[in-house]
This record gives structure tokens, C-alpha cells and sequence, in this order.
């Protein structure tokens, strides 16, 4: 993994939230929203389109509307590719390993690039402008027999960019752990493993943003600053 070029102050817009629906996106990087709920920021990439809650208010806002946050990736990624992801992940143990995927022509395409792997870190070789590091809408890295969670380097990694993040964890017990969320220049939100890859509950994984008791419109328990 690497740490992308922050965003400048030049790619962000704020607007107050008086009508739905939201006119279309105008800023080429981040739109802070107000709603009489809370905070949000909304984005969009070929392929992925979010509005993730930043911080909920207790008393709602007079006068505004209520936003409902949401992700939408389109097309959702095959369930052939997360069983590929872990059958990679499970021959590889204990070392970690780093996974892209990228949408080509509305296609997804798992490349596992060429990287220095050890049983904590996973690093790529190749972080040029052409490399899957730049082009992957979504990034995900194994923990090997640990288990799945965002450490506070994979959060100082990740806080330069707009993609989905993932982690496996466990992947040699009987459930192998998934945890998932949007990273949005420095902001992270949970999302459901469904709302990334078509595919139904399992008995094969657990989905930490289901088990640990959070929820789709929840905020992410990271802390991020732009």
C-alpha cells in the first residue's frame, strides 16, 4: 500500500442541504454536505459514487433536509473473485498479501502485483502512474492468521486516496474474516461486504461490519483528518 497525494483545498466544495434530491456533483473531488442530521461528504468516480456520513448531529437542523448516506459500486464484483482473493490470501499465510482490483469496460480484473510481503506489511513494487497501485478502485490486503481489522499505518496510508479498502483476516479458520469500508481522502466509513461483491451471506465468511455490531449508516470508528 502506499500514500497517495492528499486533495487540495481547490477540489472541495460546502453546501447546505435545503431540498432533495442533491443537484449533480460539481466539484471534481470532495462536496461537503449540511442536512438537519448531520454531515456528509460526497464524491464520485467512473464506477463508484458515495455520500458518507462525517459526524451526526444529536438535535437535527431546522430548516434542512435529512440525507441518507449511501455507496453505489456498479458493477458489484463477482463472488468467484472475493473465493479467488481468499484462496490466494490462504496459500500465502502467515504472509500478508496485497490485492487490486480494477473496472475495465465495466469488467473486473483481480491483479495481485509483484510486492514485498512479510507477516505484517504487504508493499508494492511497482507505484507509477500506469501500476494497478494508481488504477485499483479497490484495494485489499490480507492479515494472514490475524484478524481483520484497519491499523493506524493501513489508516495513514490510505488517507490519500477515493477507493474502497479491505482486509481478510483469519483466512485459514473455518469463517475467514472480511472488513471493508470507503476511503475518502482521509475519511473512512464501514460498508457491508454485499454492498461491495454479489454476494449472499455466507457460512464461509463473517462480515465484521455485521458481527461488530455496526451498520450500514453507521460512521466509521476510524478517525480521519483531511
Amino acid at each position: 500500500m502506499m500514500n497517495q497525494s492528499p486533495i487540495t483545498p481547490q477540489l472541495v466544495e460546502y453546501y447546505i442541504a435545503t431540498k432533495l434530491p442533491l443537484p449533480m456533483q460539481n466539484a471534481s473531488g470532495i462536496e461537503y454536505w449540511i442536512g438537519n442530521n448531520g454531515v456528509f461528504a460526497r464524491a464520485q468516480r467512473p464506477g463508484l459514487t458515495v455520500l458518507m456520513p462525517i459526524s451526526m448531529h444529536e438535535q437535527s437542523i431546522k430548516g434542512l433536509v435529512e440525507l441518507q448516506p449511501f455507496v453505489q459500486l456498479n458493477p458489484l464484483v463477482p463472488e468467484d473473485l472475493l473465493w479467488r482473493l481468499w484462496a490466494i490470501a490462504y496459500h500465502d499465510c502467515p504472509k500478508e498479501v496485497l490485492f487490486h482490483l480494477i473496472l475495465e469496460n465495466e469488467q473486473w480484473q483481480l491483479i495481485t502485483p509483484d510486492q514485498l510481503q512479510s507477516q505484517t506489511s504487504c508493499r508494492p513494487y511497482d507505484t507509477d502512474a500506469e501500476s494497478s497501485t494508481h488504477q485499483a478502485l479497490i484495494e485489499i490486503h490480507s492479515h494472514g492468521n490475524l484478524p481483520a481489522y484497519f491499523s493506524p499505518t493501513d489508516d495513514t496510508d490510505e488517507c490519500g486516496g477515493f477507493r474502497i479498502y479491505g482486509v481478510l483476516g483469519k483466512v485459514r479458520e473455518v469463517q475467514f474474516e472480511i472488513l471493508l469500508r470507503v476511503g475518502l481522502f482521509g475519511h473512512g466509513w464501514t460498508i457491508p461486504v454485499q454492498q461491495v461483491f454479489d454476494v449472499d451471506t455466507n457460512h464461509e465468511l463473517n462480515d465484521l461490519c455485521q458481527t461488530n455490531g455496526s451498520v450500514y449508516y453507521a460512521i466509521s470508528r476510524s478517525h480521519f483528518e483531511l
